[in-house]
């Protein structure tokens, strides 16, 4: 990817973090959230064990970037501007299929 395609990415992931951290916290506290202070109110550990694997937490800053690299390989003609934190959060809901088992065969 390009590089102001990644700097596009990084800002948008601050901004969606910034979005969320608001939706989980009062209205008094929502107005002391910024992108100056998002650093210091997100948790230290982005990662939790799931059946015996390391994997990223749902709206983590590197799971949010992840998902938006994700959205942009697959259609590069996508907004990232446009890209909402539901839309992002709907990918967590859809299975995804593995490609690495072979269907059963059905007789």
């Amino acid at each position: 990817m390009k590089k102001a395609l990644l700097k596009r990415i990084s800002r948008h992931t601050e901004k969606l973090l910034v979005e969320w951290l608001k939706s989980l916290v009062s209205e008094e506290e929502a107005e002391k959230v910024s992108l100056d202070n998002i650093g210091s109110l997100l948790p230290d550990q982005y990662h939790f064990a799931v059946e015996n694997q390391i994997v990223l937490a749902p709206n983590s800053p590197k799971w949010i970037r992840k998902q938006l690299k994700k959205l942009v390989s697959s259609d590069p003609n996508i907004n990232i501007e446009a890209i909402t934190l539901e839309e992002l959060q709907c990918l967590i809901k859809t299975p995804q299929t593995n490609l690495s088992q072979p269907d059963s065969l059905v007789l």
